[in-house]
């Protein structure tokens, strides 16, 4: 694990291991680099991956001043372009999930210059009345529940059925990576008035982008990734057969795809 610092003064924990190409891996509401489990370890044997802990979250640290201030989505996406300069790669690729994957979108949007390539998991292309709903309904369970009593209630939202019933192991991993530090809580909050804050229909982007959805996702349903993609020109789409943890329920599946997505000659 290491440590780097931002231009406001946060302090953002990542770690980094495998070879080739760079892939940061962007993380959903109130989650960390733990929430990947073994899936750079999987990655790495063809990219460099780098996870990391958001501001505020797991080892991270905030700068002086309120969260929500500090918070924004266009500050997060920032962050990563300062973790890209700070560790010298370059341009690289990012896979963002759920909130990370809008993030991922806005980075791609506002500095596509330290973008490669895109890969959109479990999100949303913009916010409508089905996706404010939800996001009420996270921040009623980050404020009434404690972080076990929370992770115990979203884990059933994020995996499909089938999963929950016939993976009972990997389900419980699930669920002890969600469970967030009991201090992130005014961070998530952060994170959650930034996603609202959202207005118009997603940011224009313009690097080469997959996009992938779980068939089963109530969250962000396979139509909300179906839209992202037709709104992003020339962008890929696999709807895979999950729900809003299809990453982790069709892992093979979703590697084998990323990873040719991620060749030179696979993105365009």
């Amino acid at each position: 694990m290491a440590f780097f610092r931002t231009s406001d003064g946060a302090e953002i924990s990542y770690q980094a291991g495998g070879s080739g190409p760079p892939l940061v891996l962007v993380p959903g509401i109130g989650a960390g680099g733990s929430i990947w489990g073994p899936f750079p370890k999987a990655l790495g044997r063809c990219v460099f991956t780098i996870s990391y802990d958001p501001r505020g979250i797991g080892q991270s640290k905030v700068p002086e001043g309120s969260p929500a201030e500090r918070t924004t989505i266009r500050r997060m996406a920032l962050d990563i372009r300062e973790m890209i300069e700070h560790l010298g790669v370059g341009r690289a690729h990012i896979l963002g999930v759920s909130l990370g994957g809008i993030v991922a979108q806005y980075l791609a949007a506002e500095f596509p210059g330290c973008v490669d390539r895109l890969v959109l998991v479990a999100t949303a292309g913009r916010m409508d009345a089905w996706t404010r709903r939800l996001v009420r309904i996270f921040e009623i369970m980050v404020d009434r529940l404690s972080p076990s009593e929370y992770a115990e209630v979203v884990t059933p939202l994020i995996a499909s059925p089938a999963f929950f019933r016939n993976e009972p192991i990997k389900v419980a991993d699930l669920e002890a990576r969600l469970a967030y530090e009991p201090g992130s809580k005014g961070i998530i909050h952060a994170q959650i008035d930034a996603l609202r804050g959202l207005d118009g229909g997603g940011p224009a982007i313009g690097v080469p982008t997959l996009v992938i959805g779980g068939s089963q996702d109530v969250i962000t349903p396979a139509s909300c990734s179906e839209a992202l993609s037709r709104r992003i020109p020339g962008s890929r789409l696999l709807i895979l057969e999950g729900g809003h943890s299809c990453l982790m329920e069709r892992a093979e599946e979703g590697l084998v795809a990323i990873l040719a997505f991620l060749r030179p000659e696979g993105g365009r």
